[in-house]
């Protein structure tokens, strides 16, 4: 017997491939992706059950490449399809008997519904259905009763197995396809174009089973024909979904968006509102919204999304070393996608670099996710740079939207628009770039503008999307460094993206993407008291929206990713020697990758891979000793930290003393190689602060004493790291406290008191935040400064910088990553808090101009905060006078010499009075009684 008897229908899929379909098959079909988990949800159907499986559309092309995957993973061949013929394939004996057997009658057509049960009833048999091939073979509810009929004769379950594949991934509908139908439903020569130009980003989706026997048990005591129905209208709107998580919605051009929201009656009468604002007639604002409108506007074109990805490809190869790219959170956010139709997604990134723009967009491409439109910043729509991020989905906004209420309304309208059409939207809810390192608190522009159009019913849910974007060397962090220092933020232009053609002659390692859950808006305001937005009032409304806005960012974090060279950075700054040596640099890089195992953060698939390798050897290691265990630990890492040491070899200076090998990072580059530390500290942030305190108060203190201390500390640097945990300070201080007395470092005693063990462990996470508590110090010291008069804010910072500058020449401080502008601002923002001193805004013209002040309890405080910040520091206090007796002094001597920008005033009994300081010296002048010392100027 020949296999024709074992597949006699036409239509029956090959068990061996010819030559000419062997290389079809090898040149095109191996190029396709398929992941593994559609494969192994195949694979488990078939052992579960007798499977069936259901396409959309009919496709010769579409059956012949499924026949390839599962001849290739050894899954169920179908024996019957409808709509579909395999005749000279099987070959031309069988092709011609065929023939001859309608034309003699001998092969009568046979229903569809009466083929199907036939090829079926042998239990061991799959078979092929096409929901919607063409008006001869279409499949009507017929063919699924058929199919319940056949399920409820048979203990052998039957599984619908959904499967898609869309070769074209462009969602516009063009002129032409638009007249021909569907891009991937039937039509010969149009497959075969379709077929020839898009193979290689053909995207293959395998669905969820649908267990025939389970579904009829939950629809029992229905009529056959509504459960026939049902299944296929759960079929068809699978597909849909499909499709919408893959392609997107269509797009429609430009100008119909314009056009479409300039006629919009609820933009009709906010531009109105905001005409009057402004003092223009209504022609006037209307015409000033269509140039907002071209302006803000994106100019989508799939083509260009393409042809930038290819250039992409080449860039990265040669720049980078790989992307790390989270495909379980990536298959989230792709499920979440077929819902976008009630729920529109919009993607929240971290910002760190110019180029998250580009590559997360390219990764989401080449992984089978329609790239978003994204928010971009008004300085970048300069030509070419504007020109090509337009095309490629950008969509710009000012930095400021005071003063322009019309320009607010078109923007608000524009994007309500985008996500109404279910356009992916993509925006950083950091504002600005990262220059640290770390991430940075929200900024709620944006997000308020989503919830308000949740608000006005613009659109009835949203999926935020939290991605965490991470880098093992940033491009830009030379940049970063002179900006921290005081330098002016550099406008971009086209003379900078010349200059930035240098990045080619450099390498800079990996790229990380890892992707949280999908925050869907309804179910967030369930779990938050079934909050309504449209009828909330304001204030429950800004306080919604900074939850919400404090609840992504801690999701981002929780994406975080520890990479090699985060661990390099943190070692070779968070010790007090001049240099490490090789061992004691893999020593140390042990000691904070145990740690972070213990905590269960993420770390980079490279770090996971040489982990896993060598684990027997370090848990061996880790059973004689925690120090055995951290060398072994260091000692695994070995290549990948020769890797990272190698990638920042820019920032590391290397001294040979004999056979060692000594690093260390000078204080030039400190500030360059803090940005890789702040990337492992955001992960254990409070851990460090608290271990800071511990180690500050000694080897034994009670819950009175830390609790407050603690406490203390981590509300101080709250400007400095995204916590965790929406929750009190002192239920996250009395949960470490727990796992550090679990892990042995400490020991409860009696009333309340703790014995602290391991001060080596403390001392550790003090030294990698040392220069915070400097940086807090200088900018308390520098409070001084506004004795005289209050200070815009810039100018308080360049001032405190400067001061910076000379106590690290001066030896005050050893951090030079403390006289950083960010800190010294988050210092300043945080002493405004506790009220040692004040901030005030005013309107001059556009710009917002912010002033500092001293606090009416400055002097208490200060002296408070002082002692307090020097015991963190594990530093001597010096001895202070009180403020009075000092002035009283320069009074009675009538001249002393001050710190640059230190001014007393003190007037006494006798109206004494300072009032001149000039290079450092101040003078005191008498009032009515004269000059003690002698004479005034």
């Amino acid at each position: 017997m020949n296999q024709l008897e074992f597949r006699p229908h036409a239509s029956a899929m090959l068990v061996r491939f010819g030559f000419f379909l062997r290389a079809i098959a090898r040149f095109f079909f191996s190029r396709i992706a398929v992941s593994e988990e559609s494969i192994e949800r195949a694979q488990n159907a078939a052992r579960e059950g007798q499977i069936l499986y259901v396409s959309r559309t009919c496709s010769s092309i579409d059956y012949l490449f499924f026949n390839h995957l599962l001849l290739k993973f050894a899954l169920p061949l179908s024996v019957f399809a409808n709509g579909i013929n395999l005749s000279w394939f099987h070959g031309w004996a069988f092709a011609w008997r065929q023939c001859w057997g309608r034309l003699t009658g001998r092969l009568k057509p046979q229903l569809l519904a009466d083929a199907f049960e036939e090829k079926l009833k042998n239990q061991e048999d799959a078979a092929f259905l096409f929901m919607k091939p063409d008006a001869e073979h279409s499949v009507g509810a017929s063919v699924f009763e058929r199919l319940i009929e056949l399920q409820k004769r048979s203990e052998k379950p039957i599984l619908l197995l959904p499967q898609t594949i869309i070769w074209r991934r462009d969602p516009a509908v063009s002129q032409i396809y638009g007249a021909f139908g569907e891009l991937d439903t039937r039509g010969t020569l149009r497959k075969l174009w379709s077929f020839w130009r898009h193979y290689k980003e053909a995207t293959v989706k395998i669905g969820e089973p649908i267990h025939l026997q389970r579904f009829l048990a939950e629809h029992e005591g229905l009529d056959e024909h509504v459960v026939a129905r049902k299944l296929m209208r759960i079929l068809l709107v699978h597909f849909s979904h499909e499709a919408l998580s893959i392609r997107g919605p269509a797009l429609k051009p430009a100008a119909l968006l314009d056009r479409e929201i300039i006629e919009s009656p609820q933009f009709q009468a906010d531009m109105r509102k905001a005409g009057c604002e402004e003092q223009l007639d209504e022609e006037r604002a209307l015409a000033r919204s269509k140039r907002y409108l071209k302006e803000i506007g994106s100019a989508w074109s799939f083509d260009m999304v393409r042809f930038v990805a290819w250039l992409l490809d080449r860039l990265f190869r040669h720049v980078f070393q790989g992307v790390e790219f989270d495909e379980e959170g990536l298959g989230r956010v792709i499920e979440a996608a077929k819902q976008i139709r009630s729920a529109p997604l919009v993607l929240v990134p971290s910002h760190k670099s110019h180029t998250d723009y580009l590559v997360l967009s390219w990764a989401m491409l080449r992984n089978g996710f329609i790239p978003p439109h994204v928010a971009a910043g008004a300085n970048l729509s300069f030509f070419p740079v504007g020109w090509l991020l337009r095309r490629g989905g950008a969509f710009f906004l000012r930095r400021s939207f005071v003063g322009i209420p019309l320009y607010k309304v078109v923007f608000k309208h524009y994007l309500w628009k985008l996500v109404k059409e279910g356009y992916p939207v993509e925006f950083f809810i950091e504002g600005g770039r990262s220059r640290t390192g770390k991430l940075l608190p929200p900024k709620l522009g944006m997000l308020s503008m989503l919830l308000e159009g949740i608000r006005r019913g613009e659109f009835a849910d949203l999926q935020f999307v939290p991605i965490n974007l991470s880098y093992e060397r940033v491009i830009e962090t030379g940049a970063y460094r002179r900006e921290l220092l005081g330098g002016k933020k550099q406008a971009e232009s086209v003379g900078g993206v010349v200059k930035a053609s240098k990045v080619l002659r450099s390498r800079y390692g990996r790229i990380y993407i890892h992707f949280e859950a999908p925050v869907r808006l309804s179910d967030w305001l369930r779990e938050q008291g079934n909050c309504d937005l449209r009828e909330a009032s304001d204030a429950e409304f800004r306080f919604k929206t900074t939850a919400l806005g404090n609840t992504l960012m801690d999701r981002i974090a929780a994406a975080a990713v520890v990479t090699p060279s985060a661990l390099v950075g943190t070692v070779l700054l968070s010790h007090s020697m001049r240099g490490l040596t090789g061992a004691q640099l893999r020593k140390r890089a042990g000691f904070w990758i145990a740690l972070l195992q213990r905590r269960h953060m993420r770390l980079s698939r490279s770090l996971e891979h040489i982990l896993s390798q060598q684990s027997n050897y370090v848990q061996e290691s880790l059973q004689k000793s925690p120090e055995e265990g951290e060398v072994a630990l260091g000692e695994t890492l070995r290549p990948l930290l020769d890797e990272a040491l190698l990638l920042l070899r820019r920032l590391i200076q290397t001294s040979a003393q004999g056979d060692l090998v000594i690093y260390s990072v000078s204080d030039k580059s400190r500030l360059e190689m803090d940005y890789y530390r702040n990337q492992l500290l955001g992960c254990l942030a409070g851990e460090a602060l608290l271990a800071t305190s511990i180690a500050a108060l000694g080897q034994k203190s009670k819950r009175a004493k830390w609790m407050p201390d603690a406490v203390q500390l981590l509300r101080l640097m709250k400007n400095e790291f995204v916590y965790f945990e929406a929750q009190p300070y002192e239920k996250r201080v009395q949960a470490l406290v727990e796992i550090w007395i679990e892990e042995g470092r400490g020991q409860l005693l009696g009333d309340g008191e703790i014995l602290w063990k391991d001060s080596t462990f403390f001392e550790r996470l003090r030294a990698s935040v040392l220069h915070l508590l400097e940086g807090y110090s200088v900018a308390l010291a520098a409070f001084s400064m506004l004795k005289e008069r209050p200070l815009e804010k810039e100018a308080f910072l360049a001032q405190a910088h400067e001061q910076a500058e000379k106590m690290l020449k001066d030896g005050q401080i050893r951090c030079a990553e403390a006289t950083s502008t960010a800190i010294l601002k988050n210092a300043l923002d945080a002493f405004a808090s506790e009220g040692l001193v004040t901030l005030s805004s005013e309107m001059q013209g556009r710009k917002r101009v912010t002033r500092c002040a001293l606090g009416s309890d400055f002097l208490n405080q200060k002296k408070a905060w002082k002692a307090a910040l020097m015991r963190w520091r594990n530093v001597a206090e010096e001895e202070e006078e009180d403020e009075a007796p000092k002035m009283l002094k320069i009074l009675q001597t009538g001249e002393v010499a001050l710190p640059t920008g230190l001014f007393a005033t003190v007037t006494s009994d006798t109206h004494l009075q300072v009032v001149e300081e000039s290079r450092g010296e101040v003078k005191a002048d008498q009032g009515q009684g004269g000059s003690p010392g002698g004479g005034a100027s």
